[in-house]
C-alpha cells in the first residue's frame, strides 16, 4: 500500500523566499520576500502558498537586522551554488525565526533551481531584466546589484502578488477587463471554479505595508463580489 503522508519538522517563524542568480561558483541575491501562507483572507488554509510580499518585513526596521539576515542568506546561496553547481536563476524557501537577541535567523526549507513565483515582483520593484540576468549568469557574469540598498528602511514601497482561492464553487463572469485592473492568470468567462481552487492572481503596490494590504483586500473583495463568492451574513 502506498504511503499517503510524511512527517516534517515544524519551524515557527515567518515564511520567506530568496531569489538569487548563480554562475556555478558564486551567487548574487536579488530579492527577499515574505511568503503568504494559508491566509484566510485569500481563501487559503493550512500551508497553502497564496503569494509573496516584497520586501520582507521584519519586527524591527533596524538596518543591522536586515544586513545580518542578508549576509547569512547570501552565504547560504553561495554554499548551495558551489555544492550543486547551480547556474542562472534560482530560489530558496526559508522560515525566518527570531533569536533571543531579536536577530532574524533563516532556516532552509527547500531549493528551487528555476524561475520562482516571487521573481515577478523583483522585476517590477527593481527594474531588473531577469531573463538577461539568467543568460549572463550562464556565461559567468553576475549582476552588479546590491540588495542591501533596496531593503527597509531604505525601501518604503511594497509590492504584492496574491493568489485568490474560491471559498465556494463559482461561475466566472465576463473577465475582459481583468488584466488592465492588475489581475493575472485570468479564467475564461463561464468557467466553473470549485471551492478551494485558485481564481486568479492579484498584483498591487503601496507606499507602506498597511496601504498595500488595504489595497489588496479592497481588490479581493471586488473580485469576490463579481464572482458571487461573498460570505453570507446570517441575521437573527
Amino acid at each position: 500500500e502506498k504511503r499517503r503522508s510524511f512527517l516534517q519538522a515544524y519551524r515557527p517563524g515567518r515564511p520567506a523566499s530568496v531569489a538569487f542568480v548563480a554562475d556555478g561558483h558564486r551567487s548574487a541575491v536579488i530579492g527577499l520576500t515574505e511568503q503568504l501562507i494559508g491566509r484566510p483572507e485569500l481563501g487559503a488554509h493550512g500551508f497553502t502558498w497564496c503569494g509573496n510580499v516584497l520586501p520582507l518585513m521584519w519586527a524591527t526596521d533596524e538596518k543591522s537586522s536586515y544586513s545580518s539576515l542578508l549576509k547569512t542568506v547570501q552565504g547560504m546561496a553561495d554554499r548551495i551554488t558551489r555544492r550543486f553547481g547551480l547556474r542562472g536563476l534560482n530560489g530558496m524557501d526559508l522560515v525566518v525565526s527570531e533569536t533571543v537577541e531579536g536577530e532574524p535567523t533563516p532556516w532552509l526549507i527547500e531549493v528551487n533551481p528555476r524561475y520562482t513565483a516571487s521573481m515577478e515582483l523583483i522585476e517590477w520593484a527593481y527594474g531588473l531584466n531577469l531573463f538577461s540576468l539568467h543568460l549572463n549568469a550562464l556565461n559567468g557574469h553576475l549582476p552588479d546589484f546590491h540588495l542591501e540598498e533596496r531593503l527597509p528602511p531604505e525601501q518604503s514601497h511594497f509590492f504584492v502578488k496574491a493568489i485568490l482561492y474560491a471559498r465556494k464553487t463559482v461561475t466566472v463572469p465576463d473577465t475582459a477587463r481583468w488584466v488592465e485592473r492588475g489581475r493575472r492568470d485570468v479564467p475564461h468567462p463561464g468557467e466553473v471554479i470549485a471551492a478551494g481552487h485558485p481564481v486568479c492572481t492579484v498584483l498591487t503596490d503601496g507606499a507602506s505595508w498597511n496601504i498595500l494590504w488595504h489595497r489588496l483586500m479592497t481588490e479581493i473583495e471586488a473580485i469576490r463580489r463579481e464572482i458571487g463568492d461573498r460570505e453570507e451574513v446570517c441575521s437573527s
